[in-house]
């Protein structure tokens, strides 16, 4: 009986620690498994070129232990980009950076407003809106040409608190209502400039004149 031998391959400490499922503790208390690929997205998109990234990642993933915490993670990866390019280490900090800006929401908003001004945008914050049944304050009200956006903006002071899907549901309800509201001001001023007369801003109808179907999909 003619007998076949197989060479192992050789498992290092790394290609061993890819084939377990490591599990880390997220900053919001939450246990999912550490996924390198999420890492060196992270890593590419602060800027590092795709070799770089792919090392740092490697370099991390050897020492990820069980249940640790994703800053720490964080922290070890950061200080590895610094030594390849401060500039790129500092983009890495960004969401660090935004932290520092609390306790309050109102200079996140500001923050906001001033990254759309520098793409051109008109800004106002804190802008009172009259929408379709009740009047809104919108934390950012940006316009450019013939676009306008209206911006909730949702700030915590650490990631241990992810906003609520209730929120968002009530951030929509909002903007359905401003937009009701802007479409029915639009459609008058259309009307009224058909006979010549001058158009002027329409007052938003009356919640008594609200049709049964006034929050349904449009």
């Amino acid at each position: 009986m003619q007998r076949v031998l197989f060479k192992m391959p050789i498992m290092t400490r790394n290609s061993v620690k890819s084939l377990m499922a490591i599990p880390v503790t997220k900053a919001s208390g939450r246990m999912e498994e550490f996924d390198i690929g999420k890492l060196i997205d992270s890593l590419m998109r602060s800027g590092a070129p795709e070799d770089i990234a792919r090392d740092i990642a490697d370099k991390v993933s050897v020492q990820v232990t069980h249940s640790m915490n994703t800053r720490h993670i964080f922290r070890m990866a950061k200080k590895l980009l610094r030594q390849y390019s401060h500039a790129t280490g500092m983009r890495y900090s960004l969401k660090k950076a935004i932290y520092a800006l609390g306790p309050t929401g109102y200079p996140f908003e500001k923050y906001v407003a001033r990254i759309l001004k520098s793409y051109g945008y008109g800004v106002e914050v804190n802008r009172i809106i009259k929408g379709y049944c009740v009047t809104h304050e919108v934390d950012v009200l940006a316009s450019k040409d013939d676009r306008r956006c209206v911006i909730e903006c949702k700030y915590h002071a650490n990631g241990e608190k992810p906003a609520d899907v209730k929120i968002a549901l009530y951030v929509h309800s909002r903007f359905n209502d401003i937009r009701r509201a802007f479409e029915i001001s639009e459609h008058k001023i259309h009307t009224s400039t058909k006979d010549g007369s001058l158009p002027t801003r329409a007052a938003a109808p009356t919640p008594s004149s609200m049709p049964n179907a006034w929050a349904s999909k449009s």
